[in-house]
């Protein structure tokens, strides 16, 4: 327990380092159901208020819902890991005592704890 605490105090202070990656990260996740939940407002009241079965009201709960579950569920891992291969990063975490997979899963619950509270108001606002 006490090496997951300092996992997460070390990645709790890189995501204070890094605050305004975090935000950019935070915008793009907002950005885009805007411009599609936008998009088919617009469609929507071009057609008498709905589009098919689907209200105005219909798609702003669907891309509140999307944007909120891609935030919790997304995952750069993969990246990461393909990244780490490449510059030889990996061979060191592999002689550490925790296997590497900690460490992504640490960072990528940090994110989410750290962008949660931003973008639920912006959820709310949507």
């Amino acid at each position: 327990m006490n090496t997951y605490r300092a996992l997460f105090l070390a990645e709790f202070q890189a995501a204070a380092q890094y605050r305004v990656q975090s935000v950019l990260w935070l915008l793009f996740a907002i950005i885009r159901p805007l411009v599609f939940l936008a998009a088919w407002f617009a469609a929507a009241e071009a057609q008498g208020g709905s589009v098919g079965d689907m209200t105005a009201s219909d798609f702003a709960a669907y891309y509140v819902i999307l944007t909120l579950v891609g935030q919790l569920t997304m995952s750069w891992d993969a990246y990461d890991f393909e990244y780490d291969i490449r510059q030889g990063r990996l061979s060191p975490k592999l002689l550490r005592p925790l296997h590497p997979l900690n460490y992504s899963v640490v960072s990528n619950i940090v994110f989410k704890l750290v962008t949660l509270p931003a973008l639920v108001p912006a959820l709310v606002l949507m």
